[in-house]
Parts: structure tokens; sequence; C-alpha cells
């Protein structure tokens, strides 16, 4: 790996938001990083998944137009690897910005809750990991990976759970 490009980010960042407007209230939370890379190392092997694009748009031999270069390709376990080789083909900026936390309240007016003894009421909609901007298009540029050695060459291999969505419907009440 380039020693300027390293998988570590040199800054990480956050910032929150709130907008109230009579009894309603929005909370945002954005979370990122800049200035990491990773490698990702992917193949087209028969004896395991790959993803579509690759595959389709791959190098083969007589195609001069092709999307991607030459994939590993392998029959079986350790077999036949050709072109495993790292490249700055695949180093890939993973640098994002995401929204991490959305979150819209409501709160009842207190004089329809004193006829029901509750002090307050406030209904609520929130989200998690909703949307992230990242030049990564494969992979969860949040993710850690799982990383394989090719050679003493450290490279991701993509094989990490994403992020999920979360979504939440609520009502937080006192008495």
């Amino acid at each position: 790996m380039r020693q300027d490009k390293g998988t570590i980010p040199e800054v990480t960042f956050g910032f929150n938001a709130t907008v109230s407007y009579k009894r309603f209230s929005l909370f945002a939370n954005f979370a990122g990083q800049s200035r990491a890379w990773t490698y990702f190392h992917k193949h087209a092997r028969t004896t395991q998944n790959s993803l579509r694009e690759l595959l389709l748009n791959r190098y083969v031999p007589g195609s001069m137009d092709s999307k991607y270069p030459i994939l590993p390709q392998e029959d079986g376990a350790g077999e036949g690897e050709v072109s495993g080789m790292p490249s700055t083909f695949w180093l890939q900026d993973a640098s994002f910005l995401r929204l991490k936390t959305l979150q819209l309240d409501y709160t009842l007016p207190e004089s329809l809750l004193s006829k029901v003894g509750v002090s307050s009421m406030m209904l609520f909609l929130n989200g998690s990991n909703l949307f992230t901007l990242s030049d990564i298009k494969w992979y969860d540029p949040e993710g850690t990976p799982e990383t394989s050695s090719h050679d003493g060459f450290n490279y991701s291999t993509g094989d990490f759970y994403p992020q999920t969505k979360i979504f939440n419907v609520g009502v937080n009440i006192t008495f």
C-alpha cells in the first residue's frame, strides 16, 4: 500500500443539528471520515460467489473494451490464481458522510394530557443509517473488512456486514 494512502482515517468527524417549530422537533446526526483508503481484491471464481458487475465486465481473452482488468480465477481451493496482484486500480477512497440518526418528535399539548393524568407525551419516528455518500460502490465504507494477504500485501475482500437501516416509532410518556 502506498505510504500516503492508509486504511486508518486521518480525519473523523460528526455533527448534530436540531430544528424546532411549535410542537415539532427534528434532530439529525451525521458522521464520516476522510483521508482513508482501502484496496479491494475481487475474483471470478467458479467455486465462490462474485459480483455480477465484475463478472460481466471483466477482461477475457479477446475483449478489448473491458471495464475491469483480468480477475483471479480459481477452479478449486488454492488452484489457478491468475491475477491477484494488488494495483492502484483497486485502491478506493474510503471517505464517507453518513446520516446516522434522524428523529422527528411531536409533543402533545399539556392541556389535552392533564385530563388523563399524564404530565407529558411525545410521539417520535426515527431512523438510523438512512443514507451514505461515498465513492465506494459495492461495500460499506465504514465496515471493518476481513483482510487477506497476498505476498505480504493486505487487502479487503469486502466480507463484512454493512450497517443496517433501522426504523422506530415510539411514545415517551411521563406521569
